[in-house]
């Protein structure tokens, strides 16, 4: 008879403790029993330790899957999602990242924060899933995970944004409620509509998900979001403002008793941002449940206070009144089409919306550029395309940018690409070396002779006949220039 082959496994309550299973070779030595026992034994044992802690020198398989840690490494997780991509695929990769978590933390996260800067979108939305995961088992490790799940908001791909970004912090919140709100209240304020995007539906997705089972504590969660919600209704922009409305809606239906009241507080303000938010929420299910909110004379007052707020907001811009505020901006596209067919350009690629200059004559103001109902409180804002050009390179290698020669882009259309926050951000700038880059066809507007400091890479372009500027000529004679400006 052969001699039974042996296996030492480490105990689960101490690593000095262990013990021996015996497995005999010999048909008939066990029952059929304690052989599924010893089955299962063995495998539950093999997949809580290091494989390095079996003595027997040749590899373990179970049902033919061989059972080495290659099989489980970064790598192997990644090839498989390629090999099969789905979104599916994608979130169980991020959740296979488990194995690699339990026995080298360290090369865990190294896979991780290089799955975050894949080319492919599945395997960056794997890496949000893989960061939620290692946040939601370490606290310790949550300053580390967070800063990528605010890359993956900032993504280029809804998707990645979606179902990274926005699973991760899901997971990440409902484990650490505290320190997860902390931090996004701080990404609230810092003025970023792609993190506050997803804060605010993320809100949404705990809230409406089942997830919180004790109503009590829900509830506690619900009057947080509502809380950060309201903190955002004034200063929302277009995007913000549809997905506040959206998740009130979702909330709404949930819980009517909490949401209500907040709406009908938002109706009763004079504030256009509030009333915005009111309005838009008319097009959806809820507000209809909204007893004591008049969407008729919400929709009345709003415009009454806008035009009121235009006339104002002009004369303060001009008289120059207020202070200046640069807002971050981190678009997912950039290209706009030209609604004019007489235009010379085709398309539109502004660095800059909202503008510092104070030209009487402008048609392209908007309320979205100026905050603040006393000339004390009066802001005026520029946000700044923080990734134009790293989202125009990916936009003019499109094919639907072809042929260049017949898709002309326009810098400048909205505010002047060189007024005074160019010195600063050189968004411009940039935005030029990629069109020479490229070989794109694109003309520049401006008033501003900062231009000259770009002399370099426009005459680069001028040299290919790539490029034309225009520049409003300005009179030396008093009574024009006082018109004019």
């Amino acid at each position: 008879m052969r001699s039974p082959r042996s296996f030492t496994l480490p105990s689960t309550t101490s690593p000095e403790r262990s013990r021996t299973v015996s497995a005999s070779a010999a048909a008939g030595s066990t029952s059929p029993a304690s052989a599924a026992f010893l089955i299962i034994l063995l495998t539950k044992h093999l997949h809580w330790s290091s494989l390095s802690n079996v003595t027997d020198a040749s590899p373990v398989s179970i049902r033919g899957t061989r059972l080495a840690d290659e099989g489980y490494a970064m790598e192997h997780i990644l090839e498989n999602l390629l090999s099969r991509p789905s979104l599916q695929t994608a979130q169980m990769a991020g959740a296979a990242v488990r194995s690699t978590l339990s026995r080298d933390p360290r090369r865990a996260l190294a896979g991780l924060a290089a799955w975050s800067e894949h080319a492919d979108p599945l395997v960056r939305i794997a890496s949000g899933v893989g960061y939620g995961l290692v946040g939601t088992r370490d606290r310790n490790a949550l300053a580390e995970v967070l800063p990528y799940v605010e890359r993956l908001a900032n993504d280029r791909t809804a998707d990645v944004r979606e179902h990274g970004a926005s699973a991760a912090l899901e997971q990440l919140w409902l484990v650490h409620t505290d320190a997860v709100t902390a931090q996004v209240e701080l990404w609230v304020q810092g003025k970023n509509d792609n993190l506050r995007e997803i804060v605010v539906r993320t809100v949404s997705r705990i809230a409406t998900s089942g997830q919180i089972a004790r109503p009590s504590i829900l509830r506690r969660f619900l009057e947080r979001g509502l809380a950060i919600y309201d903190g955002l209704v004034s200063e929302a922009t277009t995007s913000i403002r549809a997905a506040i409305a959206e998740s009130v809606d979702e909330m709404g239906c949930l819980a009517p008793d909490l949401v209500a009241p907040v709406v009908r507080e938002w109706a009763r303000r004079d504030d256009i941002g509030a009333l915005r938010i009111v309005v838009e929420l008319s097009r959806l299910p809820f507000v209809a449940t909204c007893e004591g909110v008049d969407v008729a004379e919400v929709a009345q007052r709003l415009k009454a206070i806008e035009a009121k707020a235009r006339t104002r907001a002009a004369r303060w811009v001009r008289d120059g009144v207020g202070t200046l505020d640069y807002l971050p901006l981190f678009t997912a596209d950039l290209l706009e089409a030209a609604k004019d067919d007489t235009l010379p350009w085709t398309h539109v690629a502004d660095p800059y919306r909202g503008c510092q200059l104070r030209c009487e004559f402008c048609n392209s103001r908007s309320l979205s550029e100026w905050i603040g109902d006393t000339p004390e409180t009066f802001v005026r804002r520029v946000s700044v395309v923080r990734n134009a050009a790293e989202i125009l390179t990916r936009e003019l290698a499109d094919p639907s940018m072809s042929p260049r020669e017949a898709r002309v882009l326009c810098i400048g259309a909205a505010s002047d690409p060189y007024q005074p926050a160019e010195e600063r951000f050189e968004v411009t700038r940039e935005m030029l070396k990629v069109c020479l880059d490229t070989e794109h066809p694109v003309i520049v507007q401006t008033r501003q002779e900062l231009i000259l400091r770009d002399l370099d890479v426009l005459e680069a372009l001028a040299a290919k006949g790539l490029v034309n500027v225009l520049i409003s000529m300005q009179s030396a004679v008093d009574g024009i220039r006082g018109r004019i400006e």
